[in-house]
């Protein structure tokens, strides 16, 4: 094991242990119930595949290999996943939420981050020029997702965040190769 991917694995798990504990006290706390829980589920399982993804695909494309950036990935999904659980417990959820966010977030981030390592290691070749069509479909779909969440100005947030996560996600594919 790399210490490149224990050192990425930690800091990605501190970020997405921030992330949790906040999303924990705005979908527990019963002060933020006014909160519409789709769009707060949906952003909070979005941002952490990224980031795991993403871990992943970083660590491996600096090693040239797979196997660190699945390892740095189900460490931040571990310390994340651990972090989750420690959270529903403080909120009076039972104990047993500690060793499911372990094991999920542990073989969640793996499984992700093995997404993210083979994309980091496969060979790229860019073919033609970049004309925004994917940018613009995805912003297009992202959008078409998101009207179907929320009311009011709910629902104009929720269609701008699918409009900008369609436009980034496809932009990215295409960027690394995915037509």
């Amino acid at each position: 094991m790399t210490q490149s991917a224990l050192s990425e694995g930690t800091r990605a798990g501190g970020v997405l242990a921030v992330w949790t504990i906040v999303l924990a006290v705005l979908g527990l706390a019963p002060a933020f119930s006014w909160i519409p829980e789709v769009p707060l589920l949906t952003v909070g399982a979005v941002v952490p595949a990224v980031v795991l993804g993403f871990t992943g695909f970083r660590v491996a494309l600096n090693s040239r290999r797979i196997p660190p950036g699945v390892i740095a990935s189900a460490l931040a999904g571990a310390i994340s996943g651990g972090v989750g659980g420690l959270a529903y417990v403080m909120f009076g959820k039972p104990l047993l939420n500690v060793a499911v966010g372990l094991v999920l977030g542990t073989v969640g981030g793996g499984v992700l981050g093995a997404f993210g390592s083979v994309v980091g290691v496969r060979p790229i070749e860019i073919k033609g020029r970049n004309t925004g069509l994917g940018a613009a479909g995805g912003g297009a779909a992202g959008g078409i997702a998101g009207s179907n969440f929320g009311r009011g100005s709910g629902n104009a947030g929720a269609i701008l965040g699918g409009v900008v996560i369609g436009a980034v996600l496809l932009r990215l594919a295409r960027r690394f190769g995915f037509s």
